[in-house]
């Protein structure tokens, strides 16, 4: 995880930064790690743009606003929101 200088520029930005941040630590201990690529090529994310597409959808969700990746549509949002209630556990 990385957090710049430019994430304090506002409150906003801050928040942003932080839940998307958090959501690549979901995404590194759930059991859903590997869902990420077939659920983001829906809309044509790839390797690490889908990782990050992922992240900004998870972040919106916890209420972080529109992405700085992608602004998530609202069935990509649903996905990610059915994918967060499933979680097993981590790294089951």
């Amino acid at each position: 995880m990385w957090i710049g200088r430019s994430a304090f520029r506002t409150e906003r930005v801050l928040r942003y930064v932080v839940l998307h941040e958090l959501a690549h630590g979901w995404q590194s201990t759930s059991t859903h790690l590997q869902t990420v690529w077939p659920d983001m090529r829906r809309w044509g994310r790839s390797g690490l743009s889908a990782i990050e597409a992922n992240a900004d959808c998870i972040a919106a969700l916890w209420g972080a606003g529109r992405g700085h990746y992608w602004d998530c549509p609202p069935d990509a949002r649903a996905l990610a929101a059915r994918r967060l209630a499933n979680d097993g556990g981590v790294n089951r």
